[in-house]
């Protein structure tokens, strides 16, 4: 076998009829659970409903050979054929496990060319397909002769001489002669017998018995037969109806009435009508799954169910279907229909939860009352239905019989086992049966008597009916959407439930929480509250929540004078505003206190579950949890799945569950993300400010260019030949990994060269920069309007080079970096004294929780790779409070890597706002020839002057390793 292929060997022993049904077979993926044993490879074959096979074949190594080859299929076993099983298994065998072949000597990969299903090689024996048997010669007196039966009668030089009918065998002998010297016989099969009488010029050779009238002939249609057996089982019988000449139906014949030679693949013989022909036109692929169903099938169970549910489709591809009475009503659901659900609270504070199942009854199914007369019959009994249900879904049963049809189960209900008692009982927490509604229940309308039952109903049908807390205590002044968010905020605390406010950024998550704590203190004074927020925030919430909910005691826990004590509750209700880092240090002593609610501001900073932090936040336990973040989590799934797990744990099942779900979904993908948006929606609240702000003054941004000077333009270019030449002969070569820290180190030279040398060392004191001149330039525009400036940068030593050209132009300002401290003192300066014109900022900590409305002028000095970072920065500004437009500003020097980088955020913004975190992060999210427009050298100055440059200066500073990227 050296010589051909594996598949070269096999092929010939098949028909091209069962060949080309393996090619359809092997395509739906028919084959699966391939195992070897040595030199035997045995799989699974699937065809069609009920069509499950063994496949099994010995291989010859040394040989190098197909010693034998097996399936458990019987049709084709009788008539000693290989069938399109086998076929199928061959043909996976060589596309998907060449390995396998190549280890046993075999040769592989040689299937492609027999992948059509009209391939027929030269000299190869075409099979008849509306042939079952071939005719086999019987030779008198002469040397055994092979022709096929088609040439035969139909050649010049042979002569039938006559035809002999042998009514016990419904064999037709056919008598020839060949060359006037060789006289065979031929014993012809039923579909033979039948093509020889209609198809061939016998004239009066046919014996009278059987001589078929063709205009008044009688014809066969094959069908199935379906009916129900005993209670909950189906019959299913392969039939014969024969009709006249006329089309009318005159007798029904079970196959299994008929011997089997008496049956073929274009007629049957039937004593009374004789030879009948089939009309029903059955295409290959549909005879050989015909002739492979049972005769006779009693199915029962989820093979019913399955049936039902599919419409019977691939008997329905096979041959006509009939049903019994009654059986076309029947239905399978595959979502239970729950118009009520009656609740009672129990003393615990769960609730006692009966659903009432419309239509449904467990009693013994009748198929023909499915429906009422009318139609309308729907039963009330529902009692039990869920405890069968989930007894069905333990015992590995995927359908519930009742006496309407069939309730489709899915794991969907796992959850439920252990909570159902045995009289039928369902007991759940209130988070557990609001899982239960919005899995099974979403529109039902829930029933029951007492307080308890009415505070969870108003929140899942109508947020509009919930308690909004008295606010009297208070300086807060809430807009309506903010006192819808108090009022469901409030909602989850009296039903022990967490939740997650995700309201656009400048929306007041931090007022409608405020208006929580002091729903709380008021019921609540003995216990506290928990802020967990970023140390860049800590003031802000010292002083918003002294200032709005003057009723409580406000302490801000943090840094080395931090006391124990004052993790114990006061006489009035205590609030502990904290830091992330504090949290995991003191989270032993967090967990005793009495929280009445535990709040993460910020959440999103949080949300990988594999940090301490994370691990930390989630062991503090409280009344309720609560997560604040501006940042949109459907981006990204598993990052919503871990600040639901601090919120609601275990509501979403497993990691490994919800991945498989709702992240690795092929099929029905926006059914669900549909259903995952239904499932998190009581728990999670989300408004943006175009719908709720109408009145929130216009944000204009605008990106404004300026050039390199003459001594920056040289600078620029000279590092780039220093240090840029050899990365991009690295990253052009594609040998090797790109070396991303180096390409970091490079662009963040250049961009503090954009934005000012000096930047990298004070010997370029004196150079300046395109940018610096457009900054003073723009400064000078909005300080003779009177307006307040914000300037942000992602360089500590540009806030200071900044803060440094301030003073010596006489402009008031306060600066926020991240060793700030006081920093609540600093954002006041700006926001209360009409002197301090100027807010100078680094990105990350001056992006996040504070209030600078008191401009309405944003610089962004240099570019962040993630819009989103830059739009949250904005968002101190532009949000409630601002009562004039924002005009933004976004600084880019012409010609160089911050016009590229200015493209690629808006080309690659999805990417970097879901990902990015850090400025290293984003190259790898960049492309090889992203990277070489970063490094191209800048376009060509045009100013014809000429000034001095410090060349070997430069060239000294990056050799000696003295150029840093100083990100806060």
């Amino acid at each position: 076998m050296s010589a051909i292929s594996f598949i070269e060997f096999v092929f010939p022993q098949f028909t091209t009829q069962n060949w080309s049904s393996g090619i359809s077979v092997y395509n739906s993926g028919g084959v699966a659970g391939m195992q070897a044993y040595g030199e035997m490879v045995s799989a699974k074959c699937k065809a069609g409903i009920g069509e499950n096979y063994d496949v099994r074949l010995k291989l010859h190594g040394q040989g190098k050979c197909v010693q034998w080859m097996e399936c458990t299929c019987q049709a084709n076993r009788r008539r000693g054929e290989k069938c399109s099983h086998l076929a199928a298994f061959c043909i996976y065998l060589d596309q998907d496990k060449p390995d396998l072949l190549v280890r046993m000597n075999l040769g592989s990969g040689a299937s492609d060319k027999y992948m059509r299903i009209d391939y027929n090689p030269k000299n190869e024996l075409e099979f008849q397909a509306t042939s079952s048997r071939q005719a086999q010669p019987h030779v008198e007196n002469q040397k055994t002769t092979l022709f096929q039966f088609d040439s035969i009668l139909g050649g010049a030089q042979t002569k039938i001489q006559s035809l002999t009918f042998i009514e016990e065998e419904w064999t037709l002998l056919v008598h020839v002669l060949i060359d006037g010297t060789k006289k065979l016989s031929y014993r012809l099969g039923v579909d033979d017998s039948y093509r020889a009488l209609t198809e061939v010029e016998i004239g009066d050779l046919a014996p009278k018995k059987i001589a078929i009238d063709l205009e008044n002939a009688f014809y066969a249609k094959r069908f199935f037969n379906v009916k129900k057996l005993g209670k909950q089982g189906l019959q299913i019988t392969r039939c014969l109806a024969i009709h006249n000449a006329a089309g009318e139906e005159k007798k029904i014949i079970e196959v299994s009435e008929l011997e089997t030679p008496a049956s073929g693949r274009i007629a049957c013989y039937i004593k009374k009508y004789g030879f009948v022909g089939f009309k029903d036109a059955m295409t290959p692929s549909q005879l050989m799954r015909w002739e492979e169903y049972p005769k006779n099938a009693n199915l029962e169970g989820d093979t019913v169910a399955a049936l039902f549910q599919s419409k019977f489709q691939r008997l329905r591809e096979t041959a006509e279907i009939r049903l019994a009475k009654g059986l076309s009503k029947i239905q399978v659901l595959d979502a239970l229909k729950i118009p009520e659900l009656h609740l009672k609270a129990a003393p615990d504070g769960s609730f006692i939860v009966n659903p009432e199942f419309q239509g449904l009854s467990l009693t013994e199914w009748d198929p023909t009352r499915a429906e009422g007369s009318d139609g309308s019959q729907k039963s009330a009994e529902s009692e039990g239905i869920l405890l069968a249900i989930l007894k069905a879904r333990a015992e590995g049963r995927q359908y519930l019989a009742t006496k309407n049809g069939w309730i489709k189960i899915s794991d969907e209900i796992d959850w439920l086992q252990g909570k159902i008692s045995q009289d039928g009982k369902l007991k759940l927490t209130p988070l557990e049966f609001i899982k239960f509604r919005e899995q099974f229940a979403r529109e039902s309308e829930i029933k029951g008597q007492g307080d308890v039952v009415s505070r969870i109903r108003q929140g899942l049908v109508s947020t509009k009916e919930l308690e909004y807390p008295s606010m009297a205590s208070t300086n807060l002044t809430l807009r309506e959407y903010q006192e819808d968010g108090v009022k469901w905020l409030y909602w989850l605390y009296k039903n022990k439930l967490g939740g997650l406010l995700a309201d656009e950024m400048g929306l007041g998550k931090t007022h409608q929480a405020m208006g929580l704590i002091a729903a709380i203190a008021k019921e609540e004074p003995k216990k506290m509250t928990l802020v967990v927020c970023p140390t860049s925030v800590i003031d802000h919430w010292v002083d918003k929540t002294a200032k709005f909910i003057p009723n409580v005691e406000v302490i801000a826990y943090h840094g080395t004078s931090r006391r124990q004590d004052a993790l114990k509750p006061g006489r009035e209700h205590r609030v502990i505003i904290t830091s992330y880092g504090i949290l995991l240090r003191d989270v032993a002593l967090m967990m005793v206190a009495p929280w009445s609610v535990v709040i993460l501001d910020e959440a999103h900073l949080v949300k990988n579950q594999t940090t301490r932090t994370y691990r930390a936040a989630c062991r503090i336990p409280s009344q309720m949890r609560l997560c604040l973040t501006g940042t949109p989590l459907e981006n990204d799934l598993m990052e919503l799945k871990n600040l639901f797990d601090f919120i609601a744990p275990n509501y979403l099942g497993s990691d490994s569950e919800f991945k498989k779900k709702y992240m690795m979904a092929t099929e029905g993908v926006a059914m669900v993300e549909k259903e995952l948006q239904r499932l998190i929606h009581p728990l999670k609240m989300r408004r943006n400010k175009r719908d709720v702000l109408k009145d929130l003054p216009e944000k204009v941004e605008d990106v404004k260019h300026c050039p390199l000077n003459r001594q920056q333009f040289e600078l620029y270019r000279d590092a780039l030949a220093l240090k840029g030449t050899p990365l991009v002969d690295a990253i052009q070569s594609n040998d090797g990994p790109i070396p991303y820290i180096h390409v970091f180190s490079i662009i963040s030279l250049l961009k503090q060269i954009c934005n000012d040398p000096s930047l990298i060392d004070s010997r370029y004191e004196g150079v300046g920069s395109g940018k610096l001149d457009l900054f003073d330039e723009l400064l000078r525009e909005a300080l003779e309007s009177d307006q307040k400036v914000v300037v942000f940068s992602q360089y500590a030593k540009m806030i200071a080079r900044l803060s440094t050209r301030l003073t010596a132009q006489g402009v008031q300002h306060v600066c926020l970096t991240g060793s700030s401290t006081h920093r609540g003192a600093i954002v006041k300066e700006f926001q209360e004294n009409p002197h301090c014109k100027v807010f100078l900022g680094s990105l990350l900590a001056g992006g996040t929780g504070i209030d600078l409305t008191a401009a309405n002028v944003v610089i962004h000095f240099d570019r962040w790779w993630n819009a989103a970072k830059e739009n949250q920065a904005t968002d101190r500004v532009h949000r409630i409070g601002q009562n004039r437009n924002v005009q933004v500003y976004k600084l880019v020097t012409k010609g160089t890597l911050e016009e590229r980088i200015d493209e690629i955020i808006n080309r690659k913004k999805l990417i970097f706002d879901r990902f990015v975190e850090q400025d290293a992060e984003v190259f790898k999210h960049l492309s090889r020839e992203d990277l070489l427009q970063l490094l191209a050298p800048p376009k060509e100055f045009s100013d014809s002057d000429e000034d001095i440059r410090d060349e070997s200066g430069l060239e000294a500073l990056i050799e000696d390793g003295g150029v840093e990227a100083f990100n806060i």
